[in-house]
C-alpha cells in the first residue's frame, strides 16, 4: 500500500516492543509532515484460530508498505490494534 504523505527513511525493528511485534519508524520526507510510528503483528489468526506468520516489508524509493502473510486455507484475521486516537482497524483476508 503507497503510504501519503510519503516518507523518506524506514527503520525497522523486529520483536520490539515485544515478541512477534515489528515496529516501523517512517521519517517524513518533508518537514512540515509528521513522521510515522507503526506496530504490526507478526502474525494473523485463521477462523479455527491457528497462528499465520507475516512479514513486512517497507520501501522509501516509492514510498510504500507490504505485508505478506504463508500459506492458509482458511478466513484470516489481521489486527494491527489501535495507537493513539486512531480508531481499531481489523483487516480481513479470505482465501480464495
Amino acid at each position: 500500500m503507497a503510504i501519503n504523505p510519503p516518507f523518506a527513511t524506514s527503520e525497522v525493528r523486529h520483536n520490539t516492543p515485544q515478541a512477534n511485534v515489528t515496529t516501523l519508524l517512517l521519517r517524513s520526507a518533508r518537514e512540515s509532515d509528521a513522521s510515522m510510528i507503526l506496530r504490526l503483528p507478526d502474525f494473523g489468526l485463521t477462523n479455527s484460530s491457528e497462528r499465520v506468520a507475516c512479514s513486512c516489508m517497507v520501501d522509501s524509493t516509492n514510498s510504500s508498505l507490504t505485508i505478506t502473510f504463508d500459506h492458509f486455507d482458511a478466513d484470516l484475521d489481521y489486527d494491527p490494534g489501535t495507537c493513539g486516537d486512531f480508531r481499531e482497524y481489523l483487516v480481513m483476508v479470505r482465501w480464495c
